[in-house]
C-alpha cells in the first residue's frame, strides 16, 4: 500500500542553539490525514496512545523532530540504531501511502552522567489518507 517514501535532512543549529525543539512544517493536501510520531521508541515495550498525533495549523502538519541518545560516539553505532528507529516507525503504520522522515543535522556531541554520547533528531510522519 505504501505509495511514496520522502526523507530530507534539516539544519537544526538554530533550533538547538535558541533551545527549542526543532520541528518541520509540511504541507498538506485537501483531505490528508498524517499521523506523526509525537514521542521517542521504547525499545522495550509496545506504544502508549500518546505516541502518536496530528499538529496541525492550517493547511500544514508540524513534524517535531524526536531525540535518540546513542552511548559512546560510533557513528557507525548511531547509524545502525538510526536505521532500526526509520523501521519502527514505518513499520507501526502498515496501512501508510506516504511516509516522510526527516534527520536533522548536525549530529550532536554530548557528555552527561550516563558518559559521552552521540545524540541525533529524528522526525516522522505518515500519510493514512
Amino acid at each position: 500500500m505504501l505509495r511514496q517514501r520522502t526523507a530530507e535532512i534539516i539544519d537544526i543549529s538554530g533550533f538547538l542553539a535558541d533551545q527549542l525543539k526543532p520541528e518541520r512544517p509540511l504541507i498538506l493536501k485537501p483531505r490528508a490525514i498524517w499521523r506523526t510520531r509525537a514521542e521517542p521508541l521504547d525499545f522495550k515495550q509496545k506504544d502508549g496512545p500518546l505516541a502518536w498525533s496530528l499538529v496541525r495549523s492550517g493547511d500544514l502538519v508540524r513534524i517535531p523532530l524526536i531525540p535518540y541518545r546513542v552511548t559512546g560516539k560510533d557513528p557507525v553505532q548511531t547509524l545502525l540504531v538510526a536505521m532500526d528507529v526509520m523501521q519502527r516507525y514505518i513499520e507501526a503504520v502498515p496501512n501508510a501511502i506516504r511516509t516522510h522522515i526527516i534527520l536533522g543535522s548536525p549530529i550532536e556531541e554530548i557528555s552527561d552522567e550516563q558518559g559521552e554520547a552521540l545524540r541525533f533528531w529524528v522526525g516522522f510522519s505518515a500519510q493514512l489518507h
